[in-house]
């Protein structure tokens, strides 16, 4: 019976260590992909003052996970996963918004111009060139100067660029914005992020007395999460219905893309997931949360079908 008892409570432990590692993933997913909307659609303020919430969020998220003794807070070891994902996460967001000016100009075209002027932008210790283009049959290039990622051009050199034809982006060459590198890199950042938080989850952490300043952060810590695990009803459908309506914004915009349309797909379920793993485990509480993440999952779906059977 004992023994029982003792693999049931293993059990738990690791689903709800895995359940939470899940949440913590959501949220930090949830914050990247928002501050590359903030810069695509809002400006770089924005996107920096949303950045900044980045480790708060994700430490306020591992705060709640509970030692072997139950208590919450931070330790050495989630203090480095903090720094860690914070730093890839700003790369993330920075190779993000290279991913969606790409998308933006794989519907663009290839224009044939003329460098006009070249531009020497000292940053630091390093230098950033863009040259000024005019098209051989006249006009502007639309999205202002080319900023290439490594060719250098001298004024009077021909070069064709891929613009896009409403101005959204700046033009890049036509190698660059085919190019594989951005995705890639954003996706294997976000892989990084979400495996260091899963290895942290593989066993319980260890119990650390905690002193007066973290006792009292901890103390409120464990007061938003268990006003958080309790919360049912409307405010969990609204809570659910909230993400998914931000994810169909994000179809919307990664809908031309096949891959980044597989990708979104992906993140929706994981996120989802996450979502509803953030929360306790009481079986009634459980089963309407389940009944309602279904149904959600499904209307979603069938709206992004619907979106994208548009296309």
């Amino acid at each position: 019976m004992t023994t029982a008892r003792t693999d049931r409570a293993v059990r738990d432990g690791r689903r709800h260590r895995y359940g939470h590692a899940l949440g913590v993933i959501a949220v930090s997913t949830g914050i990247i992909l928002g501050v590359i909307a903030a810069d695509v659609y809002a400006g770089t303020v924005p996107a920096v003052l949303l950045g900044l919430l980045y480790p708060v969020a994700v430490g306020v998220a591992l705060a709640s996970r509970r030692d072997a003794d139950g208590r919450r807070g931070l330790g050495k070891d989630e203090g480095a996963l903090i720094a860690a994902t914070a730093v890839a996460a700003l790369f993330a967001c920075l190779t993000g918004t290279d991913v969606w000016h790409n998308l933006v100009l794989r519907s663009g075209e290839d224009v044939s111009a003329v460098v006009l002027q070249e531009k020497v932008e000292r940053i630091g210790r390093g230098t950033v060139r863009s040259y000024t283009l005019l098209p051989r049959d006249g006009g502007a290039v639309p999205g202002g100067d080319l900023r290439p990622d490594s060719q250098r051009f001298k004024p009077g050199d021909t070069v064709t660029v891929r613009v896009d034809p409403a101005g959204r982006v700046a033009p890049e060459l036509p190698g660059e914005a085919d190019s594989p590198a951005p995705l890639l890199g954003f996706l294997g950042l976000n892989a990084a992020i979400g495996a260091a938080v899963l290895w942290t989850a593989r066993k319980p952490r260890p119990p650390h007395p905690p002193g007066p300043g973290r006792r009292r952060l901890t103390e409120r810590a464990r007061r938003a999460r268990e006003r958080l695990r309790g919360v049912t009803g409307w405010p969990f459908a609204a809570a659910a219905g909230a993400l998914s309506a931000a994810w169909l914004g994000l179809l919307q915009i990664a809908r031309t893309d096949p891959t980044l349309t597989v990708m979104a797909a992906v993140a929706y379920f994981f996120v989802m997931g996450g979502f509803f793993g953030m929360f306790d485990d009481d079986k009634a509480r459980n089963a309407y949360r389940a009944r309602v993440v279904l149904l959600t999952v499904l209307v979603t779906a069938a709206l992004g079908g619907l979106l994208l059977s548009t296309t």
